[in-house]
């Protein structure tokens, strides 16, 4: 590959600079302006999901080859094999003695570049003309809502995180990615089954889509609609005199489906335990509820093309499978945001969080393909050139106001208050964890509020009385969970009945910080004579448990 100035090499790892650029630069400048006092990870605000999936790694750091829950130690929790890609991170961390928070972010950019690189070997593959190829991937990276209609922010911050638009490819949670890759590469394999009419290429689309189905189900859900749309098409396409060659061309579809579903059992499966079973509760914390002018605000002007495109693959049967696929997937994005989310119990964002860019910006494509068809019809009125240059730059240009807020959704204000700055805690509060994580177990586990309930579990890998997640999720027991723990910090028990409490619970060691200090202002320190001060810094105290409490 040449990179000569001018290539298409040379753009297209421009584009990819630029991306990765518009996405992680703030990150960069977030630890350069940090607080001296604050210990900055590298996390935007309230990074509540990335702490939680930091705890997961730690698991597999720790060995395990199953996820358990880290909310509380005091409700019993059963093993799964969900989230196992971060259980995966973490044992590739332990073997190859990579810090987890390291090996989280390496895995995270692999994954990006992974899944950029097949977006590129895509467009490559569908568009013999270069610059078609460049205009796919243009959209694809960077099309976006159109901001100019709405003095509002809300739209894009409820359609936040890894629906941004520089973050969505590049610095999304390492699920969300491995979703998308194998979810594109099982839709190329099942394109390629169906034109060849190969069992073994759907056995093999199959098996990815599998995967894509364990690691994020709700991509999936839409998917399937789009080929359930897919093979009607298909049988209109054929018609009933050409019943063998419809049954031939749908064999690796339903095979596909069949394989790509079995995920589903077994999360229903789960869902029998506390931590799964209240998934739905923590899709209700930030629920997103578009109307059909906020979703077309959102999709922006690349989704009326992409409808274009799809409409052309579809009618015309241009191009492969794979791109009829696509086309029938673009059909019913909006299916899966107004009807399948609620349906199943989702939030509407997690539409966005799978292969709609590179559906849509592929698709557009194809539809600024065809307007430009019929353009040829008035030779003189505007060049193929020219006509593809203003099209990608007035859909880019109404993604301005979206570009700054994706920059400033990366940019840490360093301003939230003390209990949920879990992006930059204070240095002394680290310190404390990180002098649990080098001086004790996994199984020492550590009486604490939910604050530090969080950090301990992501950092250090302890078990933890409770946390953060108990109290959003609202388990039946909160109750039983939290009086006590309000009547230990209030120093409101005995000696003798303080010290039944932290052996009924197996408490080894007991954290003491702001949050708990906060519960009786009074008191500068734990009085109970069954603890020992063995860590302190600044005002957080580690305490050990005199006696064997496990």
């Amino acid at each position: 590959m040449k990179l000569r100035f001018g290539s298409q090499y040379f753009v297209i790892v421009l584009l990819i600079v630029i991306l990765y650029g518009l996405s992680y630069s703030r990150i960069v400048s977030n630890f350069r302006v940090a607080p001296p006092d604050r210990y900055y990870w590298g996390a935007v605000n309230y990074p509540i999901d990335t702490v939680g999936n930091l705890s997961i790694i730690r698991e597999g750091y720790n060995g395990h080859w199953m996820r358990y829950s880290h909310y509380t130690s005091v409700i019993p929790s059963k093993p799964v094999a969900l989230k196992m890609e971060y259980i995966l991170i973490g044992q590739i961390a332990r073997v190859t003695r990579l810090n987890p928070l390291v090996a989280f972010y390496l895995a995270t950019f692999l994954l990006s570049l992974t899944l950029i690189s097949l977006t590129v070997f895509l467009t490559r593959q569908l568009f013999t003309d270069t610059r078609l190829g460049l205009v796919a991937l243009i959209l694809t990276f960077f099309a976006t809502g159109i901001s100019v209609f709405l003095d509002s922010r809300d739209i894009w911050w409820r359609i936040m995180s890894d629906s941004m638009v520089f973050q969505r490819m590049t610095s999304a949670m390492p699920h969300y990615l491995i979703g998308q890759i194998t979810l594109l590469l099982s839709l190329w394999l099942l394109g390629r089954a169906v034109d060849t009419r190969k069992l073994s290429l759907g056995v093999a689309a199959g098996a990815t889509g599998f995967v894509s189905s364990w690691v994020f189900l709700p991509g999936m859900v839409v998917m399937y609609i789009a080929i359930l749309l897919f093979i009607v098409l298909s049988w209109v396409a054929y018609g009933r005199g050409k019943l063998r060659g419809f049954f031939w061309r749908i064999g690796p579809l339903i095979l596909y489906l069949g394989i790509s579903v079995l995920p589903v059992f077994y999360i229903r499966y789960a869902a029998q335990f506390y931590d799964w079973n209240t998934f739905v509760n923590t899709e209700k914390l930030f629920p997103v509820h578009l109307s059909v002018f906020e979703y077309l605000v959102a999709v922006g002007m690349v989704y009326p093309l992409a409808l274009v495109g799809a409409l052309r693959v579809i009618k015309e049967r241009i191009g492969t499978s794979f791109l009829g696929i696509l086309g029938a997937y673009t059909i019913v994005h909006p299916v899966g945001v107004f009807v399948l989310a609620p349906l199943f119990g989702f939030n509407q964002i997690r539409v966005f969080q799978s292969i709609y860019a590179l559906a849509f910006g592929i698709l557009a494509t194809v539809g600024l393909w065809a307007i430009a068809q019929r353009l040829r019809k008035f030779p003189g009125v505007l060049s193929m050139k020219n006509f593809y240059i203003l099209s990608v730059g007035v859909i880019l240009v109404s993604g301005i106001g979206t570009y700054r807020l994706s920059r400033t959704y990366s940019e840490a204000c360093f301003c939230l208050k003390p209990g949920y700055d879990y992006a930059y805690p204070k240095r002394e509060v680290m310190d404390a964890v990180f002098w649990l994580r080098d001086h004790t177990g996994e199984k020492d586990t550590v009486l604490v509020d939910t604050f530090g309930g969080m950090l301990i579990p992501a950092f250090a890998g302890n078990r933890v009385y409770t946390s953060w997640w108990v109290e959003l999720i609202g388990v039946p027991e909160l109750s039983s969970i939290v009086i006590p723990l309000d009547l230990f910090y209030r120093q409101n028990m005995s000696s003798e009945r303080a010290m039944i409490f932290l052996r009924q619970n197996k408490i080894a060691y007991v954290y003491f910080g702001d949050q708990e200090r906060a519960l009786s202002p009074s008191a500068r320190d734990l009085s109970y004579p069954s603890l020992t001060r063995v860590f302190q810094s600044g005002n957080t105290v580690v305490y050990k448990v005199n006696g064997e409490s496990r």
